[in-house]
């Protein structure tokens, strides 16, 4: 009987880590694709600049309103296979971040800065934010 008891035991605690581990060390990774080569992206409208951009820039359905400053270093994608699934990733990462569990709902005003701190958590802010 004894015997039995430290099995269960044991399944019971296997089962609590298992179901609890995950959320702790993989609900907050965001992977995101191709999406880490760009430095602007749309999946529908124009594409346009006003200073430097480093990365790639493009759009999967649209025009790409803009002048290449001297020191681009990223690659120009309209409408190819490269925009393609830059716009999967960019429904996948929409799908994630709406599923991520928000532990501070409505408690912060819509402007981030001014030398504020800001702790690690995920915020539900109820307006556009600058």
């Amino acid at each position: 009987m004894n015997n039995e008891m430290n099995n269960l035991l044991k399944n019971a605690l296997l089962f609590v880590l298992l179901l609890w581990l995950p959320s702790l060390a993989f609900s907050q990774t965001l992977e995101l694709g191709i999406l880490s080569t760009f430095e602007a992206f749309t999946v529908s409208g124009a594409c346009t600049n006003s200073g430097t951009f480093t990365g790639d820039v493009g759009t999967n359905s649209g025009a790409i309103t803009w002048f290449v400053p001297p020191n681009f270093t990223g690659t120009v994608h309209n409408n190819n296979a490269t925009t393609l699934q830059a716009r999967v990733d960019i429904m996948r990462l929409y799908i994630h971040i709406n599923d991520i569990f928000v532990t501070h709902p409505s408690t912060h005003p819509a402007a981030f800065g001014a030398g504020e701190t800001i702790s690690p958590r995920v915020y539900s802010i109820a307006g556009a934010t600058l």
